[in-house]
């Protein structure tokens, strides 16, 4: 069963917004088989009000019929598939009535006071539009045994303690936004109003949008990081993260579309070294893959150009795919 396409119009400001109403928004494709753990998570918050807006991406498994369950609890609107992760948002955003927001993916599991937590941390700090949260991965076997954040030294450097909660201003948090990527689309909790400066996800990114928007929002003040895990992250085999090369080529596409658009020099070095190492990651897999030897030679020589690469690891990216495009034979490792 597919949801109906449902046009939304923006939601008019109303007393939910006064009254503190968290609106979690979820965009769901094909997601049967995890979403009713996920639901029961947000359902079991410790705060309140939630509202949970669930897009149906154009579905063609039992999702809908799955959110349908949980009405009138859980508001269900449908699209055509979008391909991607920012247009449901968008779309639940249009349909969400919360003074604050938050965005959550359908395979994800909430801890019990992920947004008790975070709406107390934007109360107390006025002045700051977002906070985000570390999260945990886990599969099959059970947690990871670090969180998120223990793989971000820069940003435990900023805080100060793996235990710390604190702000960063917009110089830190862009500046290590350029280097480690700490905040993915359930991390972070929104004050409603930061959309009126901003413009949401950027629906032409397929992969990274999460990181373009935490990016732009960390531009607009400061960044409010909560230490404490705030969700588990599924790990699975349909994780658009297991796409190396898409991923590979929007977090190129999204750290380019940012350098264009900043004008501090500071997080402009950053991000062009950011742009420069995934025009080389990026040629390093298209040789792992076989792509186009061309496409290779253009990664590389954009690398080489912004300065990201010496001559030597120049090289060793080219000879792969020279090697494929001469029909070389490898000999087989040992």
């Amino acid at each position: 069963m597919q949801a109906p396409t449902t046009e939304v119009t923006p939601a008019p400001i109303t007393p939910a917004h006064l009254a503190g109403m968290v609106s979690v928004v979820i965009p769901a494709f094909n997601a049967a088989a995890w979403i009713r753990e996920t639901l029961d998570s947000i359902l079991a918050q410790t705060y309140g009000p939630i509202e949970i807006v669930v897009v149906d991406d154009g579905s063609t498994d039992e999702t809908a019929t799955v959110i349908g369950e949980y009405a009138p609890r859980v508001r269900l609107v449908g699209q055509p598939n979008s391909g991607g992760c920012s247009s449901p948002r968008n779309h639940g955003l249009r349909a969400a009535t919360g003074a604050f927001v938050t965005f959550f993916d359908a395979d994800d599991v909430m801890v019990p006071d992920k947004i008790e937590r975070q709406v107390a941390f934007l109360q107390a700090h006025p002045d700051v539009a977002l906070v985000t949260s570390d999260y945990q991965p886990f599969d099959e076997h059970g947690p990871h045994a670090r969180t998120h954040f223990a793989g971000c030294p820069r940003l435990q450097a900023a805080l100060g303690s793996p235990r710390f909660d604190g702000t960063l201003a917009p110089e830190q948090a862009t500046g290590i936004l350029a280097h480690e990527n700490y905040s993915i689309a359930g991390s972070p909790l929104y004050r409603r109003a930061l959309f009126d400066a901003i413009e949401a996800f950027d629906e032409g990114l397929l992969a990274s949008e999460d990181f373009d928007l935490a990016y732009r929002a960390a531009r607009q003040g400061p960044t409010g990081v909560l230490t404490h895990v705030g969700f588990l992250r599924r790990l699975h085999a349909d994780n658009m993260s297991r796409q190396t090369t898409k991923i590979l080529r929007y977090k190129l596409k999204s750290r380019a579309k940012l350098l264009a658009g900043e004008t501090r020099q500071p997080q402009r070095k950053l991000l062009t070294q950011a742009v420069a190492t995934y025009h080389l990651d990026l040629a390093e897999q298209l040789g792992r893959d076989r792509g186009p030897w061309r496409d290779v030679v253009s990664h590389v020589t954009a690398a080489v150009r912004l300065g990201g690469m010496g001559p030597v690891r120049a090289l060793k990216a080219l000879v792969r795919p020279v090697a494929n495009a001469l029909g070389v034979a490898r000999s087989p490792r040992s």
